[in-house]
C-alpha cells in the first residue's frame, strides 16, 4: 500500500502550527485567535492521514512479520536439510571406513593363506628333490660301482652280470630302480 497523493501527516502538522503561528494575537495576552472551522477541517484532515498511514504501517508491520516468519521456515528447513545431508555423509563415511577395513582384513588374510602355500610348495619341492637327491647319488653310487668294477678287469661290471646271479640276461638293479 503506498500512502495517498498529496500532503504527508509532517506536512499536515506543519500547515497546522503555521495557522496558529499566523493567527491574530489577542492584546496584552499569550491567546489568539483562529477559525475554528478551518483548524478542525486541517485536525480532521490529520487524523484520517494518520489513520491511512498506520494502516500502512501496520499492513507493512505484518508484511515484515510474513516475511521474517517464512525467512525462519526457509532457514529451519535449510538447517534440516543440513543435518540430513550432514548424517548421510558421516553415514557414507562409516561405510567406506567399514569397506576399507573389512578390505584390509580381507587382504592380510589372502597375504597370509598366499605366504602358507608358498611353504608349503617349498616344503614339496623340497622334499621332491630330496627325493631325487637320494635317487640320483644311489644312481650314481651304481655308476662309481660299475666303473670300479670295469677298471678293476673282473669281467661282470661290463654285462652287469654276477657269476651267482642265475640264468644269462638278468641284470642286477639297484633297491631304488626296482632291484
Amino acid at each position: 500500500m503506498t500512502s495517498p497523493p498529496g500532503p504527508t501527516l509532517h506536512d499536515r502538522i506543519a500547515q497546522i502550527r503555521r495557522s496558529v503561528e499566523e493567527a491574530r494575537s489577542m492584546p496584552m495576552s499569550a491567546s489568539a485567535v483562529v477559525n475554528r472551522g478551518e483548524l478542525l477541517g486541517m485536525l480532521d484532515e490529520l487524523a484520517a492521514a494518520a489513520r491511512v498511514e498506520l494502516a500502512e504501517a501496520a499492513d507493512l508491520l505484518a508484511a515484515k512479520d510474513d516475511v521474517v516468519g517464512q525467512g525462519h521456515v526457509r532457514a529451519d528447513e535449510l538447517v534440516a536439510e543440513a543435518r540430513d545431508r550432514q548424517e548421510q555423509l558421516a553415514s557414507e563415511s562409516a561405510v567406506l571406513q567399514h569397506a576399507r577395513e573389512q578390505a584390509d582384513a580381507e587382504l592380510t588374510v589372502a597375504r597370509q593363506e598366499a605366504e602358507a602355500l608358498r611353504r608349503e610348495v617349498d616344503d614339496y619341492v623340497d622334499t621332491k628333490l630330496a627325493g631325487f637327491e637320494v635317487a640320483l647319488e644311489r644312481s650314481l653310487e651304481t655308476v662309481r660301482k660299475g666303473r670300479e668294477r670295469l677298471a678293476s678287469g673282473d669281467g661282470t661290471a661290463a654285462t652287469g652280470l654276477r657269476e651267482d646271479a642265475g640264468p644269462v640276461g638278468e641284470v642286477d638293479l639297484p633297491e631304488h630302480l626296482g632291484g
